[in-house]
């Protein structure tokens, strides 16, 4: 009896410890929710240049907990940029946005520790299901734009797709609805009629159409998916 007492002593104080291990950390980053609002990265929003960049706010539109991650994508439309440089076909495998936010954007944006935190993304971009453009060939992405389908998958309502231009971005002039500063368009990465086009967001529908050519400037909502453990 008296061997079992030094025992029960050991088991006493090493279950606290380890309970109290569990209940933070790993477990914590678990807890995000689809709608949670994550900050990674530093980007010009506020418009005022003097006083730095603000941190980037980022929803979460999907968990996979099994696998530790969460698809997320900017609150705000943080830019406007070409999708392409040159009106000509291209897909998003070959687009020039892709190359930009998987390079300039991933390496001035983020953090060394922040990069190691977003994810490599196998990803399909279906053809456009209105007018049957090809999509193009699978790629592997960290930073990319949502296609139309994931757009009306992981929005609920044309009010919660509606993108949100910054402060900053109105300063540089961002297409609007027309009626409010607040509805505005934002590139998906869906071919529009052709693949001299692409589709977008609008007011918070998803215009398949193609009026937006390559070479117009337009926001952008960059997603990606990040590690659990990245977030804060």
């Amino acid at each position: 009896m008296k061997k079992l007492v030094p025992l029960l002593l050991a088991l006493l104080l090493v279950f606290p410890l380890t309970a109290l291990a569990q209940g933070t950390g790993k477990d914590e980053a678990a807890s995000l929710s689809v709608g949670d609002i994550v900050t990674l990265g530093h980007y010009e929003q506020d418009g005022v240049i003097q006083n730095g960049e603000e941190p980037i706010e980022w929803i979460v539109l999907d968990v996979d907990a099994a696998e530790r991650k969460a698809l997320v994508i900017s609150k705000y439309s943080l830019d406007r940029l070409l999708y392409h440089s040159k009106y000509e076909p291209v897909t998003w495998e070959t687009c020039d946005l892709r190359g930009v936010l998987n390079g300039e954007f991933l390496n001035t944006v983020f953090s060394s520790e922040e990069i190691d935190g977003i994810l490599d993304s196998q990803l399909h971009t279906e053809d456009n299901t209105a007018k049957g453009t090809k999509g193009g060939n699978d790629t592997v992405d960290r930073v990319f734009l949502l296609s139309a389908e994931e757009a009306e998958k992981y929005f609920s309502s044309e009010e919660d797709r509606i993108g949100v231009p910054s402060a900053y971005l109105l300063q540089l002039c961002a297409y609007t609805n027309g009626l409010e500063s607040t509805s505005s368009v934002y590139w998906l990465r869906t071919p529009g009629d052709t693949q001299a086009h692409a589709a977008y967001v609008l007011g918070g529908r998803v215009n398949l159409g193609g009026w937006a050519g390559n070479v117009h400037k337009l926001p952008i909502r960059p997603a990606m998916w990040i590690s659990m453990d990245a977030a804060s």
